[in-house]
C-alpha cells in the first residue's frame, strides 16, 4: 500500500478546446490507511463558446445543478486541497 493518498478525478467540459471550462468535477480520496472521502462539485460556466455535443455527451442539461453551484475560487482550493501529495488518477487529471 502507498504512503501517499490516491486521488481519483474526473471532470465534465464545456468542450475538448483549449479554452474549455469545467462544469462538473468529482474526485474520490482514498487515504494510505483505506479511508476513502467522496467530493462533487458543479459550476456555473458560459455556454456562449460551449460546444453542444460535448453539453450532450457530458449530460449537462440533464444533470447541472444551477441553483446548487458552488464559488469557482472555493472549488479550487478545495480540489488543491484534496490533490497536494497524493497520486492522481484520472482520464483528464
Amino acid at each position: 500500500m502507498s504512503a501517499r493518498p490516491t486521488v481519483f478525478l474526473d471532470c465534465e467540459t464545456t468542450s475538448l478546446r483549449y479554452d474549455r471550462e469545467p462544469w462538473e468535477i468529482a474526485l474520490i480520496r482514498r487515504e494510505p490507511d483505506g479511508c476513502t472521502f467522496e467530493h462533487h462539485w458543479f459550476l456555473n460556466v458560459s455556454l456562449i463558446r460551449a460546444d453542444p455535443e460535448a453539453l450532450r455527451i457530458g449530460g449537462y442539461f440533464k444533470r447541472h445543478l444551477r441553483r446548487q453551484s458552488s464559488p469557482r475560487l472555493e472549488v479550487i482550493k478545495e480540489i488543491a486541497d484534496l490533490t497536494a501529495g497524493a497520486t492522481i488518477v484520472g482520464a483528464c487529471p
